[in-house]
């Protein structure tokens, strides 16, 4: 996953969760990361399409409750849960 792990919206994404959650709570903090880099993987190479606020997207990810989470959020995180379901199928 070279490429996908040196997309700089990807980049962008993972640096905003890393600072929106802080250092309060490390391991949170790791194991969202984590588990981000590998969902957003799937998108490699249109993340930039998908994503166009790195910074908006992270917030909304961290609070997909939220009535700020827009529509093409809400279904692009949708899509993600689907696509890991399916690999979690397969295993």
């Amino acid at each position: 996953m070279p490429g996908v792990l040196s997309d700089p919206t990807l980049l962008a994404v993972l640096n905003q969760v890393q600072l929106q959650i802080g250092l309060n709570d490390p391991e949170l903090m790791k194991a969202t990361v984590e588990t981000l880099r590998f969902e957003l993987g799937y998108l490699y190479p249109f993340i930039d399409k998908a994503i166009d606020d790195p910074k908006h997207f992270a917030a909304s990810y961290l609070h997909q409750e939220s009535n700020t989470v827009t529509p093409a959020e809400r279904a692009l995180f949708n899509w993600l849960q689907q696509q890991t379901g399916k690999l979690m199928d397969m295993a």
